[in-house]
């Protein structure tokens, strides 16, 4: 029953990825395999393994763990003397991380700054709200900064 149970919160979560994924522009399958290679007690898993588990066809998963690769998200592993490919989670530098995050914070606060500039009432509901949402992404960048500098001269 354990197991049963544990299945279907990592199949919960696996979803949670391809949401999460499906959110910021990427394919819900994208997401849906890097959350399966994070919840998985075996941390390689073969082309087969991954299409059954969640029951995707061939043709997508290829062409979407081919992309997962060439964007560095997932590696391909072949076992000594075998031919089989397995894929696993490609652990990044933690820093290519929070790289890849501000940039994400970065593309937002554009965002909101260009639709600020073309607002005719910049006080507006909205605008004030924007401005907040522009102030914490700064507080945020400043104190990863710092948290930043704390860990390289650790």
């Amino acid at each position: 029953m354990q197991d049963n149970e544990n299945r279907q919160k990592q199949d919960q979560l696996i979803d949670k990825f391809g949401s999460y994924f499906e959110t910021i522009g990427l394919q819900p399958i994208a997401g849906r395999i890097i959350g399966l290679l994070s919840v998985s007690d075996c941390e390689e898993l073969s082309f087969d393994e991954i299409t059954s588990r969640l029951q995707i066809s061939k043709g997508s998963a290829s062409v979407v763990l081919r992309r997962l690769v060439t964007e560095g998200r997932v590696a391909v592993v072949t076992v000594e003397g075998g031919r089989r490919h397995y894929y696993r989670l490609n652990q990044q530098n933690l820093f290519e991380v929070l790289d890849e995050f501000e940039r994400m914070c970065d593309s937002v606060r554009d965002l909101l700054n260009t639709t600020i500039d073309l607002k005719a009432d910049k006080q507006s509901s909205n605008a004030r709200y924007f401005y907040q949402i522009i102030n914490t992404i700064d507080k945020y960048k400043t104190k990863l900064a710092s948290m930043r500098q704390a860990v390289q001269t650790a």
